[in-house]
């Protein structure tokens, strides 16, 4: 045993000819307890159904970034798998998993690109809507991209094709919600620095995205439609400002067709403001604000929704093996409902801590408290989350591994609250 992982650290680590650099790679260990008070996402209607739980996680993760040619030439890989048991309503008890794989290749200097896979399996969101069963959602994606470097600035086009599906292992939640998308994206970007040491950059284009409900019923599809398609006109600027401020922008017009319910068609202004300010050595600033098309899949009588809401977070540095960070979020969503149903918008505001204690650069541990509500006029549209949790992280590797790491984190880490999940 000991000389089989000898020949396989051996094999990463050690350069092949041609390679720039030798392989990194990096295995992790996340584990956690914590007690939630609504593990279900139950309403306040069902009040008499909410128990609290105490879940054990139990994640295992692997990375792996693989140089070719030079560092533009690489394979991206990782994947990690966990298990999630509950003291109580143990039928939440559930295995997720994610693989997320990206080549980026650069071909004479002129052209560059990458093809990308992902795929994540996780405890649906929307289990309110099947309780007291439960429910797997199954995400993939996959994409291409092909850009041409015309100067050491300039990349145009830059040409991205992709392909999504969602789907439900619920027959409710997969008759209603379950979709398809196709889309293609052209743009141009403009980094003046292609060192890198200054981020700033400027990116616009266009981007088509349909969206296809395969499985909707004819009665269904009278009230929500089975298809739309988006059209949008987009911009996005990276600018570094100064040493202590970097903001990111991205505006858009998008315009919404829908395949039957053409009175419904929309369009929408969409922001995407983030912006992180060193305070000070010690002190981080992090703000988020956004507006943007919300595909609503907890009420079967809403045809689209539009959250407009803001996070801000704050980090303390403490000492260099101490930090603690505190965030809160609010959003408005205005919902629009089928024919005959009145709109309730909701308000979804969410506040959390975090403390955090490393003794070393690869192991961890993290103190949570996260509480989250959704208000709106009737009690089946409100209800709160509360928990607690404790985790651990231990990760060995090749010497160079935060890289590595960082791509283990699935896509839900930069949706909810980054800077205070276990990812």
């Amino acid at each position: 045993m000991c000389c089989a992982h000898a020949a396989l650290v051996g094999l990463l680590v050690a350069p092949a000819a041609g390679w720039s650099e030798p392989p990194e790679y990096a295995i992790q260990y996340d584990g956690s307890v914590q007690y939630a008070n609504n593990p279900a996402g139950l309403p306040e209607s069902l009040a008499n159904q909410i128990e609290g739980a105490t879940a054990i996680v139990n994640t295992l993760g692997v990375g792996l970034r693989w140089p070719f040619a030079s560092d533009a030439t690489r394979l991206d890989l990782s994947g990690s798998a966990s298990n999630v048991r509950y003291s109580n309503n143990t039928q939440l008890d559930h295995n997720p998993d994610s693989v997320n794989a990206t080549f980026y290749w650069r071909a004479t200097p002129l052209f560059v690109g990458n093809l990308h896979y992902d795929r994540t399996d996780e405890l649906s969101p929307y289990i309110n809507q099947v309780w007291p069963e439960s429910d797997i959602q199954r995400t993939q994606n996959a994409s291409a991209q092909f850009g041409l470097r015309v100067t050491d600035a300039w990349e145009l086009p830059i040409v991205q094709v992709f392909h999504g599906t969602v789907n439900y292992d619920a027959f409710a939640n997969h008759e209603l919600y379950a979709y398809d998308q196709n889309g293609w994206q052209i743009s141009a970007r403009y980094a003046p620095d292609p060192s890198g040491i200054d981020n700033s950059a400027l990116e616009f284009g266009v981007r088509h995205t349909a969206v296809d409900y395969p499985w909707r019923l004819p009665d269904q599809v009278s009230i929500l439609d089975n298809a739309y398609a988006d059209s949008e006109v987009f911009s996005r600027v990276q600018w570094d400002i100064s040493s202590k401020t970097w903001v990111e922008l991205r505006t858009g017009f998008l315009r919404r067709d829908y395949a039957n319910l053409t009175g419904r068609d929309i369009n929408l202004f969409t922001v995407d403001l983030h912006t992180i300010y060193h305070f000070s050595p010690k002190v981080l600033v992090d703000l988020d604000a956004w507006r943007r098309p919300y595909a609503d899949a907890t009420d079967p009588t809403i045809i689209y929704s539009v959250q407009t809401g803001g996070l801000v977070t704050v980090a303390w540095q403490a000492t260099p093996k101490t930090s603690l960070a505190v965030f809160y979020t609010n959003t408005l969503q205005k919902n629009t409902s089928a024919a005959g149903v009145s709109n309730d918008d909701l308000t979804l505001p969410g506040y959390g801590v975090r403390f955090q204690w490393q003794p070393s650069d690869n192991q961890r541990w993290v103190l949570d408290f996260v509480s989250s509500r959704q208000q709106g006029l009737y009690a089946f549209d409100n209800y709160y989350q509360r928990y607690v949790r404790l985790g651990f992280e231990y990760a060995f590797g090749s010497h160079d591994q935060q890289g590595v790491r960082e791509m283990m984190k699935p896509n839900v880490c930069d949706e909810q609250h980054p800077a205070l999940l276990i990812c």
